[in-house]
């Protein structure tokens, strides 16, 4: 899907930690269409079960990617 989409378009990372024991990581895409609508679009949501680091994070994002 994403490589069909023109344009530019940008991604957000979101994390979210319940209760201090589990770790979540969301990971959507925001773009315009051909009809200039704003779409939003979760490419991913997934547990972390390694700390969250800048290393971590990147590492999901480009599985994400790769696998979308």
């Amino acid at each position: 899907l994403i490589k069909e989409i023109s344009g530019k378009f940008s991604f957000k990372i979101n994390i979210w930690t319940f209760l201090f024991i589990k770790t979540f990581l969301a990971i959507t895409t925001h773009y315009i269409n051909k009809d200039w609508k704003l779409q939003n679009l979760l490419l991913d949501f997934v547990q972390i079960y390694e700390y969250y680091t800048g290393e971590n994070i990147m590492n999901t994002f480009v599985f994400t990617l790769q696998n979308f």
